[in-house]
């Protein structure tokens, strides 16, 4: 710059941030079977200085297959997402919450967990006595049942 002269230059301050936020889902718990068309999850995230969370987004993908679906995305505190079980085939699968900051950062690798989706009703029947027996005393009742989920 020449002295004298303003360029319509001005100083500003910028904030440099390459940390990445991480998250964790909390709700539901490994392990758990899910059904039904609100099926609530919930999440912790948090960003160390100089930035914050900007979205923690809920995904989901069959067990072990890696291709990760969107399932909602939380821009606050409590995080918090609903996920509708009832277009999804019974079986294994994985769930995580995808967390990025306001710089775009986001978390390198996002823990997860198995959960078992069950829609499939299991079915049952009294196999004995028969319908309409006549009982007395001590009688042995049998069963039969499945669950194809």
């Amino acid at each position: 710059m020449m002295p004298g002269r303003d360029w319509g230059m001005s100083d500003q301050a910028i904030t440099i941030d390459r940390i990445r936020p991480s998250g964790s889902l909390t709700t539901p718990t490994a392990g758990a079977d899910l059904r039904g068309a609100a099926v609530a999850l919930g999440a912790t995230a948090s960003h160390t200085a100089p930035g914050s969370v900007n979205t923690v987004t809920f995904q989901r993908s069959p067990a072990g297959a890696g291709t990760w679906t969107d399932i909602s995305t939380d821009s606050s505190v409590p995080y918090t997402g609903t996920l509708d079980t009832t277009g999804l085939a019974d079986g294994l699968y994985d769930l995580r919450v995808f967390t990025t900051d306001a710089a775009g950062n986001a978390d390198a690798a996002p823990a997860t967990i198995q959960v078992r989706v069950d829609n499939t009703a299991p079915t049952g029947a009294v196999t004995a006595p028969a319908a309409g027996a006549n009982v007395r005393g001590t009688i042995a009742l049998t069963s039969s049942s499945a669950d194809a989920g």
